[in-house]
């Protein structure tokens, strides 16, 4: 996904090692792993709303159920981003971009 992340990944963990010794090693390690951890459950999580609520359209007989829930799998996030948007003001909702 990143073209130069091994050499970034080799840089970081040098600078841990530099700051903190085996330490700063195993916490930039569990950083990475915790936004892994986070994408992986970004993902799930839209995964599984698109398909509730294609299920939902299925049910309710909505024609082209299947595109329209492709698309919820492509706009989950927008959605997300637009409800903290109105519940705690646009300049938090930006910060997440």
């Amino acid at each position: 996904m990143y073209a130069g992340g091994e050499r970034a990944t080799q840089r970081l963990f040098r600078f841990g090692h530099k700051l903190a010794g085996s330490g700063g090693e195993n916490a930039i390690y569990l950083a990475g792993q915790t936004i892994r951890g986070v994408a992986l459950g970004v993902v799930v999580t839209a995964i599984a709303q698109s398909l509730f609520g294609g299920i939902g359209l299925i049910i309710a007989g909505v024609p082209l159920a299947g595109a329209l829930t492709g698309a919820m799998l492509l706009f989950v996030d927008r959605a997300d981003r637009s409800e903290s948007c109105s519940r705690y003001g646009c300049s938090v909702a930006l910060l997440d971009r």
